[in-house]
């Protein structure tokens, strides 16, 4: 099942630090139930993405409520007025220098208050054709090959 391997490392390290935790892995039932999921009192391990798509997860007016029918990004409840008001800010702007600077807060803050403990980072490869010059950055989707082939 998709994270068993995941949860076993992570429920390892807390054995290590002297926790017994209960680990589960989620049937794909419990995991579309998103009242379950709001409701559990638990550390939980999933893929959250990359760039600012992760900031959904940790937006305090987007928590899981029974008034929008538990299907909030923010399972987990963190709550933190400043960090709404920095992500309303790299929203807000289209000065590239405004937002880089509302980046960084947000990464001070994420790094200080630990809401997420990032465990490991995917990476993806492809193979490419003998000829395949460049690979452009695009930071809302990331790396994307851009084949100019030559004849």
């Amino acid at each position: 099942p998709p994270y068993e391997k995941e949860t076993s490392i992570v429920a390892d390290y807390w054995r290590q630090i002297g926790a017994i935790p209960n680990q589960q892995v989620l049937s794909p039932a419990l995991n579309r139930d998103t009242e379950y999921r709001a409701k559990s009192p638990a550390f939980e391990t999933a893929d959250r993405g990359s760039g600012d798509g992760i900031l959904p997860t940790f937006d305090g007016r987007l928590h899981s409520l029974p008034e929008n029918r538990w299907l909030g990004s923010n399972v987990a409840h963190f709550a933190s007025v400043q960090l709404d008001g920095l992500i309303d800010r790299l929203y807000g702007t289209i000065d590239e220098r405004e937002q880089g600077r509302a980046l960084k807060e947000i990464g001070d803050l994420l790094a200080d208050e630990l809401p997420a403990l990032p465990l490991y980072y995917r990476t993806s490869f492809a193979a490419v054709r003998q000829g395949t010059h460049a690979m452009i950055e695009r930071p809302a989707v990331g790396p994307r090959l851009i084949c100019h082939m030559e004849n």
